[in-house]
């Protein structure tokens, strides 16, 4: 079962399907790394949708995903209920709900999460660049204690 591109959702799946990496370099040629690894992974596919972020930027992560409340509302309780395979369940979870147009979403997301700068997309007519679009994009935003202005 596929359920998204790239290694942070692979741990993801391999967590919540009971599969923990090795936890030390000695593992399998099969495993895509170590279990700190997978851990990181996991966490960063959290923050990046709205699972592992304060309240107010789940919520927008939420809208920018197109995520129902309640699917998002029980995926962050399964995320917190601690562990990699809650965590990597609620991440499986979001990741499912997602429809399969979801690339300019999650980079909105992530952009929100504080996860990297604003996303752009290069016109192939014109060769310009141009922001990807959003309703109501933030102005500002506190995560972990920081506060970033956008």
């Amino acid at each position: 079962m596929r359920v998204g591109g790239g290694v942070f959702h692979e741990a993801a799946l391999d967590g919540a399907q009971g599969h923990v990496w090795p936890v030390d370099g000695l593992g399998s040629e099969a495993s895509p790394g170590l279990l700190a690894t997978q851990r990181r992974h996991v966490e960063r596919s959290g923050l990046l949708l709205g699972l592992g972020t304060e309240e107010r930027v789940a919520q927008r992560q939420g809208e920018l995903l197109d995520v129902g409340g309640l699917e998002l509302r029980q995926a962050r309780a399964e995320y917190h209920q601690g562990g990699l395979r809650g965590r990597s369940r609620g991440v499986v979870s979001v990741l499912l709900a997602l429809e399969a147009s979801r690339d300019d979403r999650l980079l909105a997301a992530g952009y929100v999460a504080g996860l990297w700068g604003r996303p752009w997309r290069i016109d192939p007519q014109t060769g310009r660049r141009r922001g990807l679009p959003w309703r109501d994009p933030p102005t500002s935003f506190e995560l972990s204690g920081v506060v970033v202005a956008l």
